[in-house]
Order: C-alpha cells, then sequence, then structure tokens
C-alpha cells in the first residue's frame, strides 16, 4: 500500500511539474508575442503611441522584464521624456539579469547617460557613461566604440578636456 502512494505522489508531482512548465512557456511567448506587436506597431505602423501603450501594459504584468524596460526608455526618449525614461533605465539597472535579457550591463549604463544628458545632468550623464565604458570594456561589448565616444563627450561637456581627449585617443 505504501509504494501505492509514494508512486501516486510521484506521479502526481511529475503531472504538477509539467503543467507548471506549460504555462511558463505559454506565459513567455505570450510576453513575447507583445513586445513583437509593440515593436511592429512602433517600426511597421510608425505608432509610437500604440507601441508605448503595448509595452506599458506589458509592464503592469511583468514589472521586471528587461527587455519591455529598454524598449520603453527608447520610446520615451525618442519622445524627449527624458524623466521617464531614467526611472525605467534605473529600475531595469536595479533587476537586471543577464540571462533573463538580450543587452549586456553596459548598455543599461549607456542609456541611462542619454537619459541625463537628455535632462542636461552631465556630471550624472559623465559618471553613467564612465561606468558604461568600463563594463563595455570588461565584457567586451560590440558597443564598445559608440560607448567611448560618448564617454568622451560627456567628459567634454563637463570641460574635462584631458580625460576627453585620452578617452578619445584610446577609440
Amino acid at each position: 500500500m505504501k509504494k501505492h502512494i509514494l508512486i501516486f505522489t510521484l506521479l502526481s508531482a511529475l503531472m504538477l511539474t509539467c503543467a507548471s512548465s506549460e504555462l511558463y512557456a505559454q506565459k513567455k511567448s505570450t510576453e513575447n508575442d507583445v513586445l513583437r506587436e509593440a515593436y511592429e506597431a512602433f517600426t511597421e505602423e510608425k505608432d509610437a503611441d500604440k507601441a508605448l501603450d503595448l509595452v506599458s501594459k506589458h509592464l503592469k504584468d511583468t514589472p521586471d522584464d528587461i527587455n519591455a524596460l529598454i524598449f520603453r526608455v527608447y520610446l520615451y526618449q525618442d519622445r524627449e521624456e527624458y524623466g521617464k525614461s531614467l526611472t525605467d533605465i534605473n529600475h531595469a539597472i536595479k533587476v537586471y539579469n543577464p540571462k533573463a535579457s538580450n543587452y549586456d550591463q553596459c548598455d543599461l549604463y549607456w542609456w541611462q547617460s542619454s537619459a541625463y544628458d537628455g535632462l542636461e545632468d552631465y556630471k550624472k550623464a559623465a559618471i553613467a557613461a564612465e561606468t558604461a565604458y568600463k563594463l563595455a570594456r570588461q565584457e567586451k561589448s560590440e558597443n564598445l566604440q559608440d560607448i567611448a565616444f560618448d564617454y568622451g563627450h560627456a567628459l567634454y561637456k563637463i570641460g574635462d578636456l584631458n580625460g576627453s581627449d585620452a578617452i578619445l585617443r584610446k577609440m
């Protein structure tokens, strides 16, 4: 009798695991569909408002989705809403998980630097750009040259001409 209960328990646990895995896969597929629809709205339909609405609705259900946060950061910066962009990128930095993202960590700080630059807070833009630059070198990012250029430009904006020159010469 104990053997039958043990087998029943193991089979029940296996069935629950399979069912929950399938539900998780369906949820991920739905999330990707929403982001794909938002991307298509932005690129093909040229409807940034629709794209922003779709991404925002998606983020209500999954607030830590880095890919969606970065897309909304882009949409906000495209609208020159740098304060909202900064809020999203700061959250993305806070919850960053390289396994759940299509982005390197340096990219997040690069976006943060861009948001600060849009807000004309050049000192914070330079600090974020420096972090992005250091991470890009560690991560061997394909964006290293672009990040280095932006870092040099940020240093120039705060009056550090020697630092700017040094970074730009390394490019």
